[in-house]
């Protein structure tokens, strides 16, 4: 050390640790550097995008036009100069449009000659479809049109049957009567009946109005289920009526006037509306609006499963139960509403076998029928000759799609409808009725308990009670005796609740005893119905431990892994069983009381 010097050792590490701080604080800054000027190197290089591949045609049909790359313009153009056109909104890529596709090609072959198909890709990135209609509320969609601009969407069910019977109402919304007979005809087939009573000469524009009302009305009742009438001159009187224009609305037990001078479409588009009430209805229940439960009225609900008839004249399930219903809810008695009801079933029966023969030789050779997608010049398609040609293939297509379903001839005793006549008021069972197609809500049926594919005629006939959480199911042949029997017994408390009774399979794993062996354990924790509880559970002198549990449930197939180890830890103990059932599929009503 030298003399007059002091040394500071910690200064000296100090002034190191500085100059390392500094040094690795410049480096980090030069890479940083290094690693923006990279970056932004890259990013200045155009981006290489791989070209999107030519859309396929999606339809093949000479009666559809398919646009493929989306070409709206070209597709409203065609539009504009057909009197009618289909237009299906579709996603290449979409199942629900796929499945439409077949259906819509079947319906094209039938109209294809009198009504301009086509279909377009409203999804294809850059078309015209897709960059004006940007937000597509459902796939697939289809729009129908006419000449003047006027458009409806279809709301009803993908459905060959449907969708014809729809087209068909496009074509003739109206039907035109002269008499009571053709009045009360329709009223059989349909649950309300609009008349316009016209004079053709002074109501000119009342006509269009009423026109545009009842297409218009098909955007709510795509099936038709309220069929729209027109009587025009002198026929006029045979319904009371000496002044044009009045609108009246026929429901099952009154009918209505519209007295409102305001012919306009929306105001008779909202008085139809609000006026409207029908006794058994058809529902799709795919809206919160449309579900079973918000038609519950009073607690109970008639549900009937049937295929939907979209031939007229014929009698169906449906028809049965209307006017079953009809004289069920007849709580005043009406002398009328009974005698229209006896008289309008005894024609069916009379007529019905004629009915069915008569159609079916009419049809027998309706195949063979040759219709053109384009304009043949040897054959002129508009020609009268022509033209009853085609009305017999298409009267004819509907008349086999629906011979499909189920046979119409049903059998019964009218007098014993009188034994129901206003019963649902006289023991306090008001209820209201609804209809759904088997075809398509099958699983409605299975979630009650019912394989509806297993009846040869698709029907069944249910009685929901909500208030005492009760289901009672009709197991006998649907016939008009069966089911007045049922309704009696339901408004006197005498029918049974159905139960749910499904058995599962078993779970079950192997397990090794010992781990230098290949004997093996069968695990298993044995699953029962509803059927075995009185022997399996009350009956038996074990301990018994039941698991309920959901399939829809994921915490269940946890506990369903516990409950299986636990019987296997436990599997010694012979006094001791473990059981599961599914409660989603099984119905135990009471368990609580029939085990004290």
């Amino acid at each position: 050390m030298n003399k007059g010097r002091v040394d500071f050792p910690w200064y000296e590490n100090h002034l190191n640790w500085k100059m390392i701080v500094s040094c690795t604080r410049d480096i980090t800054l030069y890479y940083l550097l290094f690693l923006l000027t990279v970056y932004a190197t890259y990013q200045s290089v155009p981006l290489k995008i791989s070209r999107i591949a030519p859309p396929r045609t999606f339809i093949n049909s000479t009666f559809i036009e398919d646009f493929a790359n989306g070409q709206l313009l070209l597709t409203q153009n065609k539009v504009a100069f057909s009197e009618i056109s289909f237009v299906l909104y579709y996603a290449p890529w979409c199942a629900e449009s796929r499945s439409a596709r077949k259906i819509y090609e079947v319906v094209a072959k039938v109209y294809g000659t009198r009504v301009f198909f086509s279909s377009i890709n409203c999804w294809q990135p850059g078309g015209e479809c897709r960059n004006q209609y940007s937000n597509v509320p459902k796939w697939p969609t289809i729009m129908s049109y006419r000449s003047t601009g006027f458009g409806l969407q279809y709301n009803g069910i993908l459905s060959e049957h449907a969708l014809l019977n729809f087209v068909n109402s496009i074509m003739y919304p109206l039907k035109r009567i002269t008499n009571l007979d053709d009045l009360f005809s329709l009223m059989n087939d349909n649950s309300v009946v609009v008349l316009a009573l016209l004079d053709m000469k002074k109501n000119q524009k009342h006509f269009k109005e009423f026109y545009q009302t009842s297409l218009k009305y098909l955007e709510v009742d795509p099936h038709r289920e309220i069929r729209f009438a027109i009587c025009t001159g002198d026929n006029s009187k045979v319904f009371g009526s000496k002044h044009q224009p009045k609108l009246r609305i026929y429901l099952w037990n009154e009918t209505l006037e519209y007295s409102n001078f305001n012919w306009k479409t929306a105001a008779l588009l909202k008085y139809i509306k609000n006026s409207v009430h029908q006794n058994q209805k058809w529902i799709s229940p795919n809206k919160k609006s449309n579900s079973i439960a918000s038609n519950i009225v009073k607690s109970s609900l008639i549900l009937l499963f049937t295929p939907r008839s979209y031939t007229t004249g014929t009698f169906s399930f449906n028809n049965m139960m209307s006017h079953i219903g009809h004289i069920y809810q007849n709580c005043l008695n009406d002398k009328w509403v009974k005698e229209l009801i006896l008289q309008q079933l005894t024609k069916f029966r009379e007529n019905q076998y004629y009915n069915t023969m008569k159609l079916d030789t009419y049809c027998k050779d309706y195949k063979n029928i040759q219709l053109n997608s384009t304009f043949n010049v040897s054959r002129d398609d508009r020609l009268p000759e022509r033209l009853l040609e085609q009305d017999r293939f298409y009267k004819c297509k509907a008349f086999d799609l629906n011979n499909k379903l189920y046979s119409y001839i049903i059998a019964g005793n009218l007098t014993k409808l009188e034994e129901l006549s206003g019963l649902s008021c006289k023991t306090n069972k008001s209820s209201s009725t609804v209809v759904l197609d088997s075809l398509h809500y099958d699983i409605f049926a299975r979630q009650l308990g019912i394989d509806i594919n297993k009846n040869p005629l698709k029907t069944a006939v249910v009685i929901l009670n909500d208030e005492d959480e009760m289901v009672y199911v009709m197991n006998e042949t649907i016939t008009l005796e069966y089911v007045i029997e049922f309704l009696k017994n339901y408004s006197y408390g005498t029918l049974q609740n159905h139960k749910r009774s499904v058995q599962g399979l078993p779970m079950q794993f192997n397990m090794a005893i010992q781990k230098d062996t290949t004997v093996e354990s069968n695990i298993f924790l044995e699953e029962i119905s509803s059927e075995l509880l009185e022997q399996k559970l009350l009956k038996s002198k074990q301990t018994t431990i039941l698991f309920m549990y959901s399939s829809q449930c994921n915490f269940c197939s946890l506990m369903s892994h516990y409950m299986l180890c636990i019987s296997n830890t436990l599997k010694t103990l012979s006094n001791v069983k473990f059981l599961r059932v599914d409660g989603d599929k099984n119905d135990f009503n009471n368990l609580a009381s029939q085990m004290v």
